[in-house]
């Protein structure tokens, strides 16, 4: 996986950008995933996104309540464009 402006997972892709888009959001949620694969997940998409040369702006990992919240930002030095988890 290379980070960039293409999702293939759902059959997403933008193809052009365009200059007075500065947002683009898509939220979705798996439900029932046991939290060892959610922390394993989310620790290899944090390694994934470093070794691209990423940087993280911010770790949301935190315990809320009675669970762990899971969740991040990084962001693309070249070009500004960032990636969250959470």
């Amino acid at each position: 996986m290379t980070p960039e402006h293409s999702c293939y997972a759902g059959g997403f892709k933008i193809d052009e950008t365009l200059p007075d888009v500065v947002d683009f959001r898509l939220r979705w949620t798996i439900e029932d995933i046991p939290a060892d694969v959610a922390r394993t997940t989310e620790a290899r998409l944090r390694r994934h996104f470093t070794s691209v040369g990423w940087t993280l702006t911010h770790d949301g990992n935190r315990q809320v309540k009675d669970h762990d919240k899971l969740g991040f930002r990084f962001e693309d030095p070249a070009t500004g464009d960032k990636f969250d988890l959470g």
